[in-house]
């Protein structure tokens, strides 16, 4: 999930699926954004990963095989 969607933030999706429709899925928050603030936020909406985009994309594909 990106923080930045055209319609709504994805940190407020991550809160609709997480919390309001209670949705059973792993949610990993993927952003070009680099504050403490949105990996703070991302945890508070739900996610269960916060990734900044550039990290090592190892570490990324194994968080998604292990949700798998």
């Amino acid at each position: 999930m990106d923080t930045m969607l055209p319609e709504m933030s994805g940190l407020k999706a991550c809160y609709q699926i997480k919390r309001v429709e209670k949705l059973p899925c792993k949610v990993i928050v993927y952003t070009g954004k680099v504050e403490a603030v949105d990996s703070e936020e991302a945890g508070n909406c739900g996610a269960d990963y916060y990734f900044v985009k550039g990290s090592d994309p190892v570490i990324l594909l194994a968080t998604i095989r292990k949700l798998l």
